[in-house]
């Protein structure tokens, strides 16, 4: 079995992904969406964000405009894209001909997954399945796991562990 990778989100400070980094924690995510109070907005200087390679830098959208969030990669030296919204399959196949692709899915545990992520698999690079809420966003509170159980996954996922990300191998 592949050793899980962990993810943390919300940084918004160099001084929270640098101390990261030293905890060996694989990817720092950056919330990109303005309604979010974790917005990381003008708290972290693109230039020595896009400098620092201890980590692998992810931004997470919410339907936000391939154009925006293209931009947003290079000025922040960016490693992958997580998105978090409504975004289409064309939406991300388009994103992952640039940067590599993480599709999340709001999950409350009853559902049937199957048909959803077949429409994602050929253009996203993984998953992330969180508990479903009022908001886009996290909330930190786990869904009932066991509808997993129930689901052909074909890629690798993140699986939210309170505020922690961590990615699975199908």
């Amino acid at each position: 079995m592949n050793q899980p990778r962990i993810k943390v989100c919300g940084m918004t400070s160099m001084q929270q992904v640098e101390e990261l980094a030293a905890l060996g924690v694989d990817y720092a995510g950056f919330i990109f969406y303005e309604k979010s109070p974790r917005f990381v907005g003008s708290k972290v200087v693109a230039a020595n964000l896009k400098a620092f390679s201890g980590i692998q830098k992810v931004g997470v959208f919410v339907n936000e405009t391939a154009e925006k969030i293209l931009q947003i990669v290079t000025d922040y030296g960016l490693d992958a894209v997580q998105l978090h919204g409504d975004e289409t399959p064309e939406h991300c196949k388009a994103l992952s001909a640039e940067t590599t692709v993480i599709k999340a899915f709001r999950v409350k545990g009853d559902e049937n997954l199957n048909e959803v992520l077949a429409s994602y698999e050929d253009c996203v690079d993984y998953f992330l399945f969180d508990t479903k809420a009022q908001e886009y966003g996290g909330t930190g509170k786990k869904f009932d796991w066991s509808v997993l159980e129930r689901t052909s996954i074909n890629k690798p996922y993140f699986l939210v562990v309170a505020s922690v990300s961590m990615m699975q191998r199908s």
